[in-house]
């Protein structure tokens, strides 16, 4: 008899139809990295009608305006943004739109508001711990890397949906395990495996791909990105902690980790000067939700 994971891997070197972002995206992104003007990037943003109007409805929401007129150019709203919130934006709608039509158990936008969130918070946990303001590049690869940790969780629901049903909804019991040790034992592999896989498929960089592996296991990972997996785990750690989390269906709750929680709240200053800006990463993720 096949094991669960063997047919799990052999279905997934058959998958042919993963997503990919798309180019007017990637240009944007590339624009930003190389520190091209706010006028030439706004020109690219342009070329995806979409995309200008999404730009627009976040820049004149209620979370993201700071007063003053109503924007209705790119160039200003990439100004009133901030170039790096716009990164973050870009980045959140090219994946989220990617995955566009993935799942079917698990709660579509419950999944992405934990990821957009992780997100944000990781970008702020590496500047308290680092001491340092990140730059662009820096806070872009975070925020990267954060968004995409539970992708294997998407993958997961989307190509085995029945399978994975099991895995979530043995989580509805008070006396139930961690996420990871119900996927093994009914998968015979983790959303880590799965998400490192299929990022490997997609060519990402080693410390995305380094947060997506370990970011519940990070002490089996000895490398050079141990910085960057160790606050999306903490950041992701958080989002738990404040009930934000990523893949409960409806009717199903996700047993917190009471020994990650408890290691989080030892570093009680980083505890509270995360939760002093919680509400309003969730109120930012949200209105990004929005928008798709």
């Amino acid at each position: 008899m096949v094991s669960r994971k063997k047919l799990i891997l052999k279905s997934l070197n058959r998958v042919n139809d993963l997503p990919t972002i798309s180019e007017v995206y990637r240009e944007v992104l590339d624009a930003i990295d190389a520190d091209q003007d706010i006028e030439q990037i706004a020109q690219l943003a342009k070329r995806d009608l979409a995309l200008s109007t999404k730009v627009l409805r976040v820049v004149n929401s209620p979370v993201f305006r700071t007063g003053g007129r109503e924007v209705t150019d790119i160039e200003t709203g990439v100004v009133r943004l901030g170039i790096l919130e716009f990164k973050k934006l870009v980045i959140s709608l090219s994946v989220i739109e990617t995955f566009g039509n993935f799942g079917h158990r698990i709660d579509y936008r419950t999944f992405w508001k934990h990821c957009l969130t992780c997100a944000s918070v990781t970008v702020k946990t590496f500047a308290l711990v680092s001491g340092k303001n990140l730059g662009r590049k820096v806070a872009g690869e975070l925020y990267t890397a954060a968004l995409l940790h539970d992708i294997g969780i998407i993958i997961l629901d989307h190509y085995f949906p029945d399978y994975y049903l099991k895995v979530l909804e043995a989580g509805d019991n008070p006396a139930s395990r961690k996420l990871l040790d119900r996927e093994l034992e009914i998968l015979e592999i983790t959303h880590e495996e799965v998400g490192e896989i299929v990022a490997r498929r997609w060519n990402l960089p080693e410390y995305i791909l380094a947060a997506i592996r370990y970011h519940h296991s990070i002490r089996e990972y000895q490398g050079r990105y141990e910085p960057i997996v160790r606050v999306v785990k903490i950041a992701n750690e958080m989002c738990l902690m404040q009930g934000v989390a990523g893949v409960t269906p409806e009717g199903v709750h996700l047993v917190l980790d009471e020994e990650a929680q408890e290691k989080l709240k030892q570093k009680s200053a980083l505890y509270e000067k995360l939760l002093s800006s919680f509400e309003e990463d969730v109120e930012k993720s949200e209105a990004m939700l929005s928008l798709v």
